[in-house]
């Protein structure tokens, strides 16, 4: 993470840092861990999403980019984005074939209905 950190900090300046070079030809094994979904609910979101197909993923983009935009207007806390998409991804019509006019439907009625989950969830975030 020095490494990422170190280019936000600098941005758009790129210094030399504490990291190594990574030398792929150098490296031997990679080793994976099941992801810990209580941790990250998102990603179970993303993966359901996969699963179920259909208007899913709209409906998740479209409540994933409106909440992120709530989060960073101070209107959720960050914890709340997961709750949010979960909420409206339940509640909206799913089709399993859906035409490109019902998934911008879809789209746009998922971010209204995160500014409609929004105002009757406050978190009292204050910027």
């Amino acid at each position: 993470m020095r490494l990422p950190i170190q280019y936000a900090l600098l941005y758009p300046e790129r210094l030399e840092g504490p990291a190594r070079r990574l030398d792929w030809s150098q490296l031997g094994t990679l080793h994976f861990e099941q992801p810990d979904l209580d941790t990250f609910p998102a990603l179970e979101l993303g993966f359901e999403v996969a699963r179920r197909g259909g208007t899913c993923g709209a409906v998740l983009n479209g409540a994933n980019e409106a909440a992120v935009s709530g989060f960073l207007e101070g209107a959720l806390s960050f914890l709340d984005i997961p709750r949010v998409c979960r909420a409206v991804l339940e509640n909206h019509h799913y089709s399993a074939r859906p035409t490109l006019s019902e998934l911008g439907v879809l789209d746009r009625w998922a971010r209204q209905e995160v500014v409609r989950w929004t105002s009757m969830n406050p978190c009292g975030v204050t910027k």
